[in-house]
């Protein structure tokens, strides 16, 4: 008997097209995110963006609150302290006091221009009024 599935008969990894589907909604809320402003950020605006059903959004991640939390957890908005240290952790504390915060602050200035995201949220988070959870 032939075998009709497109990738030659192995079966799918079992909670591959969930994951996939997850992926695409918190995919589609970040873009929504970069170009919209936290403020632009609603379920409506990510199930236009993602193209998929607002029943999806709500079975998947319970709205836009576990949404948000979702993405937050994938998307690696705060630098790890070898980032912020610039390379080695020993180095970077025997250096002085001085020398230390200089490169706290250019680091994390770095680490910024590398997630853009994260320059919404702390922007978000800087302004009087509510903020993502």
């Amino acid at each position: 008997m032939p075998n009709n599935k497109k990738d030659g008969g192995k079966k799918p990894e079992k909670g591959a097209k969930t994951r996939a589907t997850q992926q695409k909604i918190v995919d589609a809320f970040e873009r929504v995110l970069l170009r919209d402003g936290v403020d632009g950020v609603g379920i409506n605006a990510v199930v236009a963006e993602a193209g998929v059903g607002k029943g999806l959004i709500y079975h998947h991640f319970e709205g836009l609150e576990g949404l948000a939390q979702a993405w937050m957890e994938k998307a690696d908005l705060r630098p790890t302290p070898e980032e912020i240290a610039g390379g080695d952790l020993e180095e970077f504390n025997a250096l002085p006091a001085s020398e230390r915060l200089a490169r706290i602050c250019t680091n994390y200035a770095t680490m910024l221009r590398r997630r853009p995201a994260a320059c919404h949220v702390l922007t978000d988070d800087l302004r009087p009024g509510p903020a993502l959870p």
